[in-house]
Parts: C-alpha cells; sequence; structure tokens
C-alpha cells in the first residue's frame, strides 16, 4: 500500500488541493492537479520506476530508507506493519517474526500468496476489513479496530514498526510507545504530515510546513498528529527524499 510528508507557498497550495488531511487521511482524485509534474519530477519518477523494475521485490520507501533498514534489522528482532507489500517479504528475511495487518481483501490475499509461496512462515498475516474513504470522525478512528490492534502490543515490546496505512496519524501515536529504546518506527511519505528539514533535497510534492492540528497549518483542527510530533520530539530522525516520496526512519532514545 501506498504510503508518506506533507514546502511552502506555492507547495502549500497543492497540498490544499491533493492531500486529505481527515483522520483517515487518504488521496482524493476528485481534485487532483498535476502543477508539480515538471521536467525534474517527471525525471525523479522515471529514475523511481526504473528501480523498481530492476528491484521488484524492494520495498516501496526511498533507497535511502532501505539501506537503513537492511543495516539495522537483525535476525533477533519482532516487529509490526500497517499496511503489506513488498515490506511483508523485506521484513520477513531480515527479522525474527512480523506481526503484519491489511485492509484490502483482494491484496491480503495476493499478499499472503507470496508469503506462502516463499516458504515465509513468521509473519503473523491479518486482515481487517475497511474503507477510510469518506470517513471524517476522529474519535471514530480512535475506536477503528484497525487503529485498536495496537493495544495488543506492550508498551516497549517491539523493535520496529512500519505505518503504511490510514489512518496513519491515530495509528502512529499509538504504535509510538510500543517502540523499545532504540527501536524503530518507519513512517512513508511522511512529508504529507510532518514538515521535513527544509535543507531535505530533493523536494517531494505535498509536503506541509507545520504539523496538521497546530498553527499555521491548513487543518486548524487534528488531535494525533501533533500528539505525536510531541511523542518524537527527542527521537533520531532520518528523512530521505526520492523526488517522489519521502520516508521518515525514527529511532527511540535508549534508555
Amino acid at each position: 500500500m501506498a504510503g508518506a510528508d506533507l514546502c511552502t507557498d506555492a507547495r502549500t497550495a497543492y497540498t490544499q488541493s491533493r492531500v486529505d488531511f481527515r483522520p483517515g487521511i487518504v488521496f482524493s482524485l476528485k481534485h487532483r492537479r498535476f502543477d508539480h509534474w515538471t521536467p525534474q519530477y517527471l525525471r525523479y519518477r522515471l529514475q523511481a520506476a526504473i528501480r523498481a523494475t530492476l528491484r521488484p521485490e524492494e520495498p516501496s520507501l526511498t533507497p535511502q530508507a532501505v539501506r537503513e533498514l537492511d543495516r539495522r534489522l537483525t535476525g533477533d528482532m519482532a516487529g509490526v506493519e500497517w499496511g503489506s507489500g513488498n515490506t511483508t517479504r523485506f521484513f520477513a528475511r531480515r527479522t525474527r517474526h512480523l506481526t503484519s495487518f491489511e485492509t484490502d481483501t483482494s491484496y491480503y490475499e495476493w499478499v499472503g500468496g507470496t508469503l506462502r509461496a516463499e516458504g515465509l512462515d513468521n509473519v503473523d498475516y491479518r486482515l481487517i476489513p475497511h474503507d477510510f474513504e469518506g470517513e471524517d470522525d476522529e474519535e471514530e478512528m480512535h475506536r477503528n479496530p484497525v487503529v485498536v490492534a495496537a493495544d495488543q502490543f506492550a508498551d516497549g515490546s517491539l523493535d520496529y514498526a512500519l505505518i503504511d496505512s490510514a489512518p496513519r496519524g491515530c495509528l502512529s501515536r499509538r504504535i509510538a510507545p510500543k517502540i523499545k529504546p532504540g527501536g524503530l518506527l518507519i513512517l512513508d511519505n511522511a512529508n504529507w504530515y510532518l514538515p521535513p528539514p527544509p535543507t531535505l533535497r530533493p523536494v517531494a510534492p505535498g509536503s506541509v510546513a507545520q504539523v496538521p492540528g497546530t498553527p499555521g497549518s491548513i487543518v486548524t483542527h487534528h488531535e494525533c498528529w501533533p500528539a505525536f510530533a510531541r511523542l518524537i520530539a527527542d527521537w533520531t530522525a532520518l528523512w530521505s527524499s526520492n523526488g517522489v516520496q519521502m520516508t521518515l526512519v525514527l529511532i527511540k532514545p535508549s534508555a
């Protein structure tokens, strides 16, 4: 599943039309714009497409993030992901155990088939069918089974977690305390919701200048993203971009 960080001025106008900041945080195709499709952006997309063709089993994260995870993940680790796909096999091949949650039934069946075909039996793969399109009640999101699933993990029990599924804000806030000291929390397309470093290049479309729900944001109220930003204020943030997407790898401070 797709997954991601919501620059300033012109980019903010772009964000208003492209990104739906409801707690479900899904793309709005009805108002989708293409003013970011510059020659430079097309070159970045072409580069990403070529890489995906040459490395069809690589996770849909930035190359820098993939290298960082490959370096940090070890065979004794256990983690969780919301949003399955190539990341599922990536984690299963490198760690002791993975719990993976998927909301799309057909995708669940396809990924499950690949896991069985490759004999990857260290994945607890779970389907929670749900479509967040059109939902805008944040309190209801907190009670949704997709989010409540995080409660089964004890605080400080996970070596890593990937959030690549709606509702990202609610999930990120709920799962951060579950990460062990020194553990990893990975957010794809994090720039849609958290401001990336101003010096990070190349810039990716949809980047925000403020956290949703904070002063200056086009989203006047959002409980989870500001709370999450406070939770990770002292975490190490490893941002990376390929010009199409940004991935954020967060490292929780050691005890």
